[in-house]
């Protein structure tokens, strides 16, 4: 259902509950004025193309992000220098960890998809992007943690870099499940013309 071409596909929306709202009275006496009525409100939806949209935009931006804290690493760090590396390292992640906290807000803004269950799709997609998000943030606390050891620092460093990369792989398959269990032809082609390149 949500396809963005060659990159692994992150979104969380939170959903807006409905409101009610009605009052009576606890008066036993015969009352003349007009009987009161309750209404339930339905939580807001978007048009699935308004809401493909809206996930492109943030998404395009959420890639830019990502590739520009990549650019910004060092084509080369000076032999033996584990500290400018080891910051170098956490500061991709940071910023990648921030980037995808940005896309969980502009996507909060989203009201859900008017499809069958668009509500529980965007739901699980926030989960996998939150996953995503916690994948940045804990291999960033690991490598400021690792030892500058110049025996054991590029192996751990390439330790933590190959879980991440294990770990987006789940997440990114994960969402791309999501095609199957809440299946919208309609917001499957939204998504289609809105994030195409």
């Amino acid at each position: 259902m949500v396809r963005a071409r060659g990159s692994l596909l992150l979104v969380a929306v939170l959903l807006v509950a409905p409101g009610c709202s009605g009052s009576g009275s606890d008066d036993a006496s015969p009352s003349t004025s007009a009987p009161t009525t309750t209404t339930t409100t339905a939580p807001p939806r978007s048009e699935p193309a308004e809401w493909a949209a809206g996930f492109c935009d943030a998404f395009t931006t959420w890639v830019g992000a990502i590739g520009e804290a990549t650019a910004a690493l060092p084509d080369s760090v000076a032999p033996g220098d584990y500290a400018g590396a080891k910051a170098a390292k956490v500061a991709q992640l940071d910023a990648a960890a921030a980037a995808s906290g940005a896309l969980v807000d502009a996507l909060d803004e989203l009201d859900p998809p008017d499809v069958e269950r668009g509500d529980e799709l965007v739901a699980d997609l926030q989960d996998r992007f939150d996953g995503v998000q916690a994948s940045f943030e804990a291999a960033s606390a690991d490598v400021a943690a690792l030892d500058e050891d110049p025996a054991t620092f590029q192996a751990a460093l390439a330790e933590i870099t190959d879980r991440i990369a294990d770990e987006l792989t789940v997440i990114s398959s994960a969402i791309e499940e999501l095609d199957a269990t809440y299946p919208s032809t309609e917001l499957a082609s939204a998504l289609d013309a809105s994030c195409r390149p």
